[in-house]
């Protein structure tokens, strides 16, 4: 895959953390993580035509259709609803609610499932999967599923 800006994210009840190397070729229309239409959180892994339809689709409001991506295409996404459930999407973007409390989507999930499951917080895994993935990279982001109220 050589520079393209691979993903690795942790979704968790109340945030997603993720890598945010965006250099190479992948076409994210709104970031890796963006925030639906209803305050949900959001986070992409793959191909560009695949990445950019689903980002589109979701800003605006719909649902994503089912698809027939091309020979070779890779795409992944995780949805984290307001009530903190999880949704995973496959490259059909077939969307399925799985039962865990977090989960790990992109090309350095593995690497960060195994740090987070051995008792790292989700952030040092995410930044100790760089180590071993050089298509993922720093800074790790954080987006919190519910924004921080400012004020005094």
């Amino acid at each position: 895959m050589g520079d393209s800006p691979l993903t690795v994210a942790i979704i968790l009840p109340d945030r997603i953390v993720s890598d945010s190397k965006l250099s190479g070729d992948t076409d994210h229309t709104v970031g890796k993580i963006f925030r639906g239409p209803d305050g949900s959180l959001f986070v992409t892994a793959g191909d560009s035509r695949l990445t950019s339809i689903f980002e589109r689709t979701i800003k605006s409001g719909k649902e994503p259709e089912i698809i027939d991506p091309k020979d070779g295409e890779d795409f992944e996404a995780a949805l984290l609803k307001t009530d903190g459930r999880i949704v995973i999407y496959d490259v059909n973007f077939a969307g399925f609610l799985i039962g865990e409390t977090w989960t790990a989507i992109g090309s350095g999930a593995d690497v960060a499932r195994s740090w987070y499951m051995n008792g790292h917080s989700a952030e040092d895994a995410i930044s100790k999967t760089f180590d071993v993935r050089t298509d993922c990279g720093p800074p790790v982001v954080t987006v919190m599923l519910k924004e921080k109220k400012r004020g005094r």
